[in-house]
């Protein structure tokens, strides 16, 4: 620490170097991205728990309305009878569109999406952190 001091001739009393004040302004820099990157991690986390709990209810919906629409009905003819899906494949293909519970699918793939997303960038912020928390400006 005596390196950041120098005396001065005229002045008894040791004055900061010029380093200093650079190494100063580099700490605070580096704690103010530290701080960036943990409030990051908070907001993606948070965001995460949310999804994982929005998922469970949107997820149920989805497979009501799925058995209550019959989608799984036209499902189960493909599999056990593909020879009318080849001679009715247009009609059935009609047939799956419109009773695709579009809502619940919708809502089922926004919270997948939203969980996923969150995922990444929790990752990529708890790495950035990692490194942050490594770097040390003497």
């Amino acid at each position: 620490m005596d390196h950041d001091f120098i005396k001065s001739p005229l002045i008894s009393e040791r004055e900061p170097s010029e380093f200093l004040l650079r190494k100063i302004m580099d700490r605070v820099a580096l704690e103010k991205q530290r701080q960036l990157s943990r409030r990051k991690l908070f907001i993606f986390s948070s965001a995460f728990g949310l999804c994982l709990i929005l998922i469970i209810p949107v997820l149920q919906s989805f497979i009501s309305e799925i058995s209550y629409s019959g989608f799984g009905e036209y499902l189960r003819l493909a599999i056990y009878d593909s020879s009318i899906i080849s001679s009715y494949g247009h009609e059935w293909i009609l047939s799956i569109l419109e009773s695709l519970p579009a809502l619940s699918l919708a809502g089922l793939l926004l919270i997948s999406a939203s969980l996923l997303i969150s995922l990444k960038n929790i990752l990529a912020n708890a790495k950035k952190f990692n490194q942050l928390s490594h770097l040390n400006i003497n």
